[in-house]
């Protein structure tokens, strides 16, 4: 729910139809979460599709928009290999291509290749583009939800955008069955190898940006792929404990977590090394900017997330560090996972950084 209501101001949800879905959810009945989402994801689509009938388009826009995320609020607890999951991912990507061909900055719908397969992704471009951003999926997360999370202001502020369903995210997981996997930089190299192939693509700086297990990706990518010129991490892991981890997570999370690696099932996910992901060893190979971050009551990086946090810093390889944690006393929130409670928050952190090191917004067009 704090995810859905801070992407208001991002154009992704409305909070009265945020609240006037609450009202038909009961805790006493699990599938009334997806029934609700998607009533409300189905009429806020029927508005866009009448008002893009007549010309509206900016309401088609708004309304294609807040469907996508109602939407994916309805696939989220659903099994792994439920056929209305897939349908319904399958739907956030037709309702966002709707609502992105009426964005100020029409993105480009890319395919990258890898290992005998393609990833799908974005690529938003603009003009004189300070850097290109490389964003990397948190678990739980699909590429339109970080085009309200981070991409639309990263658009509006002068960078390139570029971010991709890698491996064990979204339909590349539940749909062509590829994991997650720990050496991210062998993902995350193809997918700039594809940017510098590209005869259009004109050469910038590029910037990691990741959250949750976004941030673990990007903080091992950013240890050996040496064309990254910084890396942004919010509320990074160490070490993926997932004994740990799967104390906190629902039923239907357990089935997806040990999906999302490759693992049989929870009891391989818990007792198989080879699914316990960590940094150590890659982190002294870094060499570009870090910028680390994490909220006072951050609960799901387990266990002891402030301990594995100020590991991460100390093991970076890079003379450049930065960490920020952002306390309940600064009355501004900020403090949960990955700063969902305050977005706006976590966006000046990063642009105050990045502007510290010639890599901020792009300066504004004077008329």
């Amino acid at each position: 729910m704090t995810r859905l209501l801070g992407l208001a101001d991002f154009g992704g949800s409305d909070v009265t139809e945020v609240y006037e879905t609450c009202d038909r959810i009961s805790l006493d009945d699990a599938q009334s979460w997806d029934r609700a989402w998607l009533q409300t994801a189905e009429l806020v689509e029927q508005r866009g599709r009448r008002a893009e009938k007549v010309g509206n388009w900016i309401s088609a826009r708004n309304y294609f928009q807040r469907a996508t995320n109602y939407y994916r609020a309805a696939q989220f607890f659903m099994l792994p290999k439920d056929p209305e999951r897939l349908r319904v991912l399958h739907k956030i990507d037709e309702v966002f291509d709707a609502a992105a061909q009426y964005l100020p900055v029409v993105p480009e719908k890319v395919l990258i290749p890898y290992e005998g397969k393609e990833l799908p992704g974005y690529l938003w471009r603009v003009p004189n583009a300070v850097a290109t951003v490389v964003q990397l999926n948190g678990g739980d997360e699909i590429s339109s939800e970080n085009w309200f999370t981070a991409g639309s202001t990263f658009v509006e502020a002068g960078y390139n955008y570029f971010v991709f369903e890698g491996p064990g995210v979204g339909l590349t997981l539940l749909e062509k069955r590829v994991p997650r996997r720990p050496d991210t930089e062998n993902y995350v190299g193809p997918a700039i190898d594809y940017l510098e192939g590209r005869s259009d693509w004109t050469e910038t700086p590029f910037i990691l940006v990741g959250t949750s297990f976004g941030s673990f990706d990007v903080l091992r990518a950013a240890s050996f792929e040496r064309r990254a010129s910084a890396a942004i991490a919010s509320s990074p892991a160490y070490r993926l404990d997932w004994a740990n981890l799967v104390k906190w997570m629902s039923p239907e999370f357990r089935q997806y977590a040990h999906e999302t690696v490759g693992a049989k099932d929870v009891e391989e996910l818990v007792s198989d090394p080879r699914f316990g992901f960590s940094l150590e060893g890659a982190l002294p190979h870094m060499s570009c900017p870090l910028l680390l971050i994490q909220g006072d009551e951050e609960l799901l990086v387990q266990p002891e997330p402030l301990s594995q946090f100020l590991r991460i810093y100390e093991e970076a390889g890079t003379g450049d560090k930065k960490m920020v944690f952002v306390e309940k006393s600064g009355r501004l929130g900020g403090v949960e996972h990955c700063q969902k409670d305050n977005v706006h928050l976590q966006h000046d952190i990063w642009f105050e950084w990045l502007g510290v090191r010639g890599l901020g917004p792009a300066p504004r067009a004077t008329v």
